[in-house]
């Protein structure tokens, strides 16, 4: 059993689903990574964003192997999985938050742009727009 959390989904179509969906979550997450050296309103918004995205790259393949651990191991000791699912809700809960984070990060920093930002739009770079 996974003590409490969800089944595993049956058949081809499920194991695709899985792998399908952590590779878009390290996808998306490296997007946000690579915005690593980017200027943001704070030095401290800047470390949580570089901490953020780093969790969201990384935690859901960590995750799902230790959601489907039991797979490979097929008898866990109780306190183990106890541990187990304790750690995967609250990997799944800070993953949550990250990725919060980034999506109210990305439309605050939009307050704090450099007034260079407003200089030029891209309608003026095309000759029948400008």
């Amino acid at each position: 059993g996974t003590g409490g959390l969800p089944d595993i989904p049956d058949g081809m179509g499920g194991a695709v689903f899985m792998y399908v969906m952590v590779i878009g979550a390290v996808l998306f997450g490296g997007i946000h990574v690579a915005a690593w050296n980017f200027t943001f309103p704070t030095r401290v918004e800047q470390i949580m964003w570089r901490v953020m995205s780093l969790y969201s790259t990384a935690s859901l393949p960590v995750i799902f192997l230790l959601l489907f651990a039991d797979l490979a191991i097929q008898k866990l000791p109780r306190f183990v999985e106890i541990l187990r699912g304790q750690v995967i809700g609250f990997g799944i809960s800070f993953y949550i938050t990250s990725r919060i984070f980034i999506l109210v990060e990305v439309f605050r920093s939009l307050c704090f742009l450099p007034p260079d930002a407003y200089i030029a739009t891209w309608a003026s770079n095309l000759p029948h727009f400008g």
